[in-house]
């Protein structure tokens, strides 16, 4: 892989070093790893780029013997779908569209660059999502907009008959949609959009709306908008009573989608259990800064009656993100307790992704899928039994607390093994033993 023509940086979008190449005569990524390490030559790696670009590459994971694999950029598992291209292409062109927007009049000029990616973010079905979207961009086919690209037909409203079809009269100055509104007690409002000048204008004055009324009017446009395609279509026009009642009920339905009923627990604390007989539980836990990009991992080993038998943590210089400080923390404990010539073991860990990246290849095309490979390749190899399991937080509380000893206590870069209990976890681990062994 050449240093600076392939994208080989997980940054940016480019994914080529921001550095010039000067009077350097590195060629090849492989050149930057130390051979006799298999890691990065930090030095070397420092050097030869600017700050920006170290950082980025030295937080990159290496694995020796590892072939290299295609993988998406734009996805976080690494795979290419149609849907993550058209979420790619509907951000590029937002991008641009928004730049034009921006210097094409003075009316953006003063309120700013239209917030596309606010609309993603909304808590409504990606259908409704589209639907503002598009009613932002102006480009519903209705047919005032149809007859400027061309197309020849009758730009008279399908509901009312009367007025040729634009946005603004159909959602707002429509005789069928005034009556909706009406309805719905939000006649102030339809008076208030009626005035805007564009259909950015039009949802950067939803927006300023309480939380509520902005969900209740979104939906109501989008159901509107399903009411009129069955008008232009030649179907029964709906009457207004039904449109507010299927904009209750999508609320209600919306609601309940993305805020759903917690499921009643049982009262009672969930505990840390020990492993059957013969297997050893390995904790692990990691604490990441996402600012500074540093962190720590901690582990601990315990015994089927609860015995700590090993514990460790380390300081974590650089690292890309916490799913990546996790899967260290992971490697190294069990690097560790195979030197200890454990062979039977349970690893659990409180990071949901990381355990499907290790019971499975979902992630392997992802950022750290090396990593990932690496980890299970050692486990296949170095245990007779090893098992990955999520746990609860609080089921983890040592390893926790050790990852953050290690973030906060341990000086850069350095790893520390305990064969002892730490005094600061002491208590933590004897609430974790089974009664009869305390």
């Amino acid at each position: 892989m050449k240093i600076w023509i392939d994208p080989w940086i997980p940054r940016g979008s480019t994914r080529r070093p921001a550095t010039p190449t000067g009077p350097s005569l590195l060629t090849r990524v492989a050149e930057l790893i130390d051979p006799s390490t298999g890691t990065w030559d930090e030095q070397l790696v420092m050097d030869t780029f600017w700050l920006e670009d170290a950082n980025a590459i030295l937080t990159i994971s290496t694995t020796e013997g590892m072939s290299d694999w295609p993988a998406w950029h734009y996805d976080s598992k690494g795979n290419f779908s149609v849907k993550s291209a058209y979420k790619l292409a509907v951000q590029l062109q937002d991008q641009q569209l928004g730049r034009d927007a921006s210097s094409s009049t003075s009316m953006q000029n003063v309120e700013g660059e239209f917030s596309w990616q606010k609309i993603w973010q909304m808590r409504l079905p990606n259908k409704v999502n589209m639907f503002i979207w598009r009613l932002a961009h102006n480009s519903l086919p209705v047919r005032r907009n149809l007859a400027r690209r061309g197309v020849k037909l009758d730009t008279v409203c399908p509901v009312c008959e009367r007025f040729d079809e634009d946005c603004c009269h159909l959602f707002f100055k429509c005789k069928g949609a005034k009556a909706c509104w009406r309805e719905m007690n939000l006649e102030q409002v339809r008076a208030e959009l009626m005035l805007c000048r564009s259909g950015q204008e039009t949802i950067r004055k939803i927006w300023k709306m309480e939380q509520k009324v902005q969900y209740k009017v979104f939906v109501f446009l989008w159901r509107w908008w399903a009411a009129r395609n069955k008008a232009n279509a030649g179907d029964k026009k709906v009457c207004p009573a039904e449109i507010c009642n299927s904009v209750a009920f999508y609320l209600m339905e919306f609601d309940k989608l993305f805020n759903p009923e917690q499921p009643v627990t049982r009262s009672g604390i969930q505990k840390w259990k020990p492993p059957h007989a013969d297997y050893y539980k390995i904790n692990v836990d990691a604490s990441f800064n996402p600012e500074t990009k540093k962190g720590g991992w901690g582990f601990i080993a315990c015994d089927c009656n609860g015995r700590f038998l090993e514990g460790g943590a380390r300081n974590i210089i650089r690292a890309a993100s916490a799913l990546q400080a996790e899967a260290l923390g992971i490697l190294r404990s069990i690097e560790r307790v195979a030197e200890l010539g454990m062979t039977r073991i349970i690893i659990e860990t409180d990071a949901e992704i990381l355990g499907r990246a290790l019971t499975s290849e979902e992630y392997d095309r992802g950022s750290d899928g090396g990593l990932f490979r690496q980890i299970r390749n050692l486990m296949d190899s170095q245990f007779v039994f090893c098992s990955v399991s999520v746990c609860p937080r609080i089921c983890s509380s040592v390893a926790d607390k050790l990852a953050a000893h290690g973030a906060s206590a341990i000086n850069a870069g350095s790893c520390v093994f305990m064969s002892q209990i730490p005094n600061f976890v002491y208590d933590l681990v004897s609430s974790d033993m089974p009664r009869a062994n305390k």
